[in-house]
């Protein structure tokens, strides 16, 4: 007994939706009517089996359109049509060289969409974060770069400060000697009596501006040797925050190189996510 395609159609199509275990209806028809219907699990098409073909319900004309022409089609219906987005096929049937009826079968690509959203938003997150990322490490560069700046202003200023206590000292040594040689004039003015009166007056005056400069030099010494230790305190925290600046910087650009490994990474799957409409 010859077993017509449509009758071996009945008997494998229900076999094919198990086995590929998806969320699709199938529609067996001859040229007038359905002769089989096999629902989807989350959705279900207006149509039972007897139903003619009425080219006003969703899909019939496009199936009618498939047996005319012997050209199958393919197409997305939105959720509005069965409650969930479905990616249609249809399938002209043929024996003997004639078109004897369609299959059509509808996938829903619920589960797709919602993937492809993911990826989507996954992947505008990824470029904003690595977007911010990159600002972060190029201010890490920028912070660094101004903190070795002050590091060599600070030591240029270091360097003052002792040229400058070294001139102090050089002062303080002519201060001393000023001061010697004042009470050395003191003791020649008091031998010569009356006579070294007026000499008398100039050596204490030098006296006087000796013991001045002396102080003076003394509290600028002071002044100068405690902003030397200052400067070097400085120094010493502008050289730690150098250092932790730039690894942060080199921590960032890394952080940076793996972010935008991530968002290709995010946007390959973007596009796989993004199955190709028949």
């Amino acid at each position: 007994m010859e077993v017509k395609v449509l009758d071996a159609l009945m008997i494998a199509l229900p076999l094919v939706k198990k086995i590929f275990g998806l969320d699709t209806q199938i529609c067996l028809c001859d040229r007038e009517k359905t002769i089989g219907v096999w629902y989807g699990d989350t959705f279900r098409m207006d149509v039972k089996v007897g139903d003619p073909l009425d080219i006003k319900k969703p899909g019939t004309d496009m199936m009618l359109k498939a047996m005319e022409t012997g050209i199958g089609n393919s197409g997305i219906l939105p959720e509005f049509v069965y409650g969930v987005a479905v990616d249609g096929i249809i399938t002209p049937i043929f024996e003997d060289g004639k078109v004897v009826g369609v299959v059509s079968a509808a996938v829903s690509i619920k589960g797709r969409i919602e993937i492809e959203n993911a990826a989507g938003n996954l992947n505008n997150n990824l470029t904003n974060s690595q977007n911010i990322t990159n600002e972060i490490a190029e201010s890490a560069s920028d912070l660094a770069e101004k903190l070795e700046k002050a590091r060599s202003f600070s030591q240029k200023i270091e360097e003052l400060v002792a040229d400058t206590s070294s001139l102090v000292k050089g002062i303080e040594a002519n201060s001393h000697k000023t001061k010697i040689l004042a009470v050395n004039a003191s003791i020649e003015a008091a031998r010569a009596g009356s006579e070294g009166k007026g000499f008398s007056i100039v050596a204490n005056e030098m006296g006087k501006l000796a013991k001045v400069s002396g102080e003076s030099t003394k509290l600028i010494g002071n002044s100068l040797y405690d902003m030397f230790g200052k400067l070097k305190d400085i120094n010493t925290e502008i050289n730690s925050a150098a250092v932790i600046s730039t690894t942060q910087a080199a921590a960032m650009e890394e952080m940076a190189a793996s972010l935008e490994e991530i968002t290709q990474d995010a946007s390959k799957l973007e596009q796989i996510a993004k199955i190709k409409r028949r």
